[in-house]
């Protein structure tokens, strides 16, 4: 999926105080250059301005993002880009003084308008070296985007942004953008659909409309 917002967002670390991170890049493709260019970097939390987040898409392995003491090992760190953009590869590098600073656990997320959206999850990264970079692909299979050419889905539910986590509500009714036909939750979808039919599948989300509300509702191929 597009966005012109990205972020990493972390739920645990290493260390006993605070995350930081010296180089966060993403690319479109394998191997692809730095899409971070141009845009505006912000963060949940900052320990203070020599460690703005910033810090993280200077391309400078010696500065650094952190988090503030007082928010220690969570917090979520974005890119808003000038346009959109589709990530298919990030990298991720651990400051100059020690890997112990650097996150053990975290979502990538895009903003689609009404929700965060979860396109990768990694968990269990320890040991990491001082200033070790480490690249993560983005696919299906982790909840990465794109579109679905799967002869049916089954709708679950729409997601509701509460506090960082994503909880899963569950109203009577919705209605798919490329029909008119209602479908109601537990009901499976026939298609086939492909990449024209505005159908787009992120991961195990599709984009709903509810009323005249443009929402993200999860689903799962079948």
């Amino acid at each position: 999926m597009a966005s012109t917002r990205w972020r990493l967002n972390f739920s645990a670390g290493n260390g006993p105080t605070y995350l930081g991170i010296a180089t966060l890049q993403m690319a479109a493709t394998a191997g692809g250059p730095d899409l971070c260019t141009g845009g505006t970097a912000s963060a949940s939390t900052v320990d203070s301005a020599p460690y703005a987040a910033a810090m993280a898409f200077d391309g400078n392995a010696a500065t650094y993002w952190s988090t503030s003491i007082a928010g220690g090992l969570v917090g979520w760190l974005e890119y808003l880009f000038p346009s959109p953009v589709t990530v298919a590869e990030y990298s991720v590098q651990s400051i100059h003084i020690g890997g112990a600073y650097a996150p053990q656990a975290w979502t990538l997320e895009s903003w689609d308008g009404a929700v965060w959206v979860v396109a990768d999850t990694r968990t269990n990264q320890v040991a990491w070296g001082v200033g070790q970079t480490r690249t993560y692909t983005v696919t299906a299979s982790s909840g990465g985007g794109g579109s679905t050419t799967a002869s049916q889905l089954i709708l679950l539910g729409i997601p509701t942004q509460i506090a960082q986590n994503i909880i899963y509500a569950l109203p009577a009714r919705a209605s798919l953008i490329t029909t008119s036909a209602p479908c109601e939750i537990g009901q499976t979808l026939t298609g086939p659909w492909t990449p024209t039919t505005n159908l787009f599948v992120a991961g195990s989300f599709i984009r709903c409309t509810t009323g005249s509300a443009l929402v993200t509702c999860k689903a799962r191929k079948v």
